[in-house]
């Protein structure tokens, strides 16, 4: 896969999901193109990141282990728009503040493509 520019510049990307696999290979997939991708294994990683600023779009596995991924809503007001995904094949839940649902594996050209619909909704 070669690498791109996003729509609207280098955009930071946060993925929190507890999987090694999962993560890496999702950040992975972002950086091939063109975002910078972060990881967080946790929702207080995740906490630690959010508060340094910068982050443009959430992918928020459902199933963190400290509180479920959907914890992480309920700790912060004006979060960037959250994508969240799950092993399931259904959305496990339906909640305003999450703008999409990308089920668990998916295909990177989907990853890439939910990612840039979402922060082109953005610009």
């Amino acid at each position: 896969m070669a690498q791109t520019q996003p729509p609207g510049g280098v955009r930071r990307v946060l993925v929190i999901d507890d999987s090694d696999d999962v993560s890496s290979s999702t950040a992975d997939v972002l950086r091939l193109g063109g975002y910078d991708a972060c990881v967080a294994k946790d929702v207080d990683d995740a906490v630690a990141i959010l508060n340094e600023g910068n982050v443009a779009l959430i992918l928020l596995d459902y199933g963190v282990p400290d509180g479920k991924g959907m914890a992480l809503l309920d700790r912060f007001t004006g979060l960037p728009p959250v994508v969240l995904m799950s092993a399931s094949a259904e959305a496990p839940v339906v909640d305003p503040r999450v703008c999409a649902f990308l089920p668990k594996p998916c295909h990177p050209h989907d990853l890439l493509d939910e990612v840039a619909l979402r922060l082109t909704l953005l610009d």
